[in-house]
């Protein structure tokens, strides 16, 4: 394991220390957690698996404006 160094803010590091508090946590642990979320969250294989689970989510719709009026309005500009 390394350790890296990051700053924060002293809103943050107040925020930090209280929930470390709260949850009887080691603040780096809750960091650490911190850190591999937002890795997880960001991951290309994450992402194309969102893509696909939201495929059709605009099927049968008749609310939304057709594409071709979309397109006039872009060329407006």
């Amino acid at each position: 394991m390394t350790v890296a160094q990051i700053p924060l803010t002293e809103a943050a590091d107040r925020a930090l220390s209280e929930l470390a508090d709260q949850t009887g946590r080691r603040r780096e642990d809750l960091l650490r957690e911190a850190v591999e979320q937002f890795i997880s969250r960001h991951k290309a294989a994450d992402r194309l698996q969102l893509l696909r689970r939201g495929r059709g989510l605009w099927k049968g719709r008749d609310d939304l404006p057709s594409l071709e009026s979309l397109r006039a309005e872009m060329d407006r500009g």
